[in-house]
C-alpha cells in the first residue's frame, strides 16, 4: 500500500553487495549502512524471496550475517504492511457493523450497504470517499466510530500511500463481509 517502502539496515555497506547477496533495485549507502528502496510491497517480497532463495543454497560465513540484517529491516516493513492491511480490514468491519446495527429494514441495509460500496469504488481520494461514506448513511446518522482514524492515517497520507490500493482493499474488505450475510 505504499508507494516506495524504504529499510534502513544499519551495519551493511554496498561492498557486501558486491558479488555475494542478491543486491534490490534500489540501494543507497546512508550513514552507518545502506537504504534499500522498493516500489511497493510485492517489489519488498520479492527480493525477500530471493534472498531467502539465495540463503537457502549458501553454506554459512559473513554474508549469513549480513542477510540476518537485511531480513530484520524486510520483517519490519512486512509488519508495517500488515498494520495498514489490519486497519483496513477494522475500518471495513466498523463500517458493516455501523450499518447493520442500526434499527432499519435488512433490506434497506443492504440497499445503503451496496451504495456505499458502489460509492467508495468511484472515490479517487479521501475526501470522496468520506463524501460517500455520509452519502450513503445519512439517513443512520454519523459515521464517528474510533477505529476509523488508523485507516484515515493512511488514506489522507495520498504522498506515502496509494490511495487506490487502499480503496480496493476496503471494497474487497467490504464485499466479503456482506458476502459473510
Amino acid at each position: 500500500m505504499k508507494l516506495e517502502i524504504e529499510v534502513d539496515v544499519i551495519g551493511v555497506h554496498l561492498a557486501d553487495f558486491e558479488g555475494k547477496i542478491v543486491a534490490p533495485a534500489f540501494i543507497d549507502s546512508v550513514d552507518g549502512g545502506v537504504k534499500l528502496t522498493f516500489l511497493g510491497i510485492d517489489s519488498l517480497k520479492e527480493y525477500k524471496s530471493e534472498l531467502m532463495k539465495e540463503d537457502a543454497e549458501a553454506v554459512s560465513g559473513p554474508e549469513t550475517e549480513i542477510k540476518e540484517k537485511i531480513n530484520k529491516g524486510l520483517k519490519k516493513a512486512i509488519s508495517d504492511h500488515i498494520n495498514v492491511m489490519e486497519s483496513i480490514r477494522v475500518y471495513s468491519e466498523a463500517l458493516f457493523t455501523f450499518i447493520y446495527s442500526t434499527d432499519a429494514h435488512r433490506e434497506d441495509k443492504k440497499y445503503i450497504f451496496n451504495e456505499l460500496i458502489e460509492g467508495l469504488r468511484i472515490a479517487e481520494n479521501d475526501g470522496e470517499l468520506d463524501t460517500a461514506i455520509k452519502d450513503s448513511t445519512y439517513e443512520m446518522g454519523e459515521f464517528t466510530i474510533g477505529y476509523k482514524m488508523a485507516f484515515r492515517k493512511y488514506s489522507c497520507d495520498f504522498v506515502n500511500y496509494d490511495f487506490l490500493a487502499l480503496r480496493d482493499q476496503l471494497v474487497t474488505d467490504l464485499v466479503g463481509l456482506q458476502k459473510s450475510l
